[in-house]
């Protein structure tokens, strides 16, 4: 008899579910509310980077001196209805 599964990882975005757009969609309004006007330039440059290092890299970028934090709570206010909270 074989051994039950110990464990299972599965990749879910990128197989299953493209979320791409939907960043740059979420970037596009949260950068907004800090005056920049974003069009998916630097999206090559947060690919596959956890969402707090794309923050930091769009506040270097476009100079913004709003707390990292306050940034990425912004973000969870600028989700579109389309993509999953879990």
């Amino acid at each position: 008899m074989s051994q039950p599964f110990r464990a299972v990882i599965f990749d879910l975005d990128g197989v299953l579910a493209d979320s791409e757009p939907w960043w740059n969609e979420i970037d596009a309004k949260l950068l907004a509310e800090y005056g920049v006007t974003y069009r998916g330039e630097y999206h090559r440059n947060v690919l596959g980077v956890s969402y707090r290092l794309a923050v930091e890299f769009y506040k270097k970028t476009f100079g913004l001196s709003v707390p990292t934090d306050e940034i990425m709570d912004g973000g969870e206010r600028s989700r579109p209805s389309s993509l999953p909270t879990e």
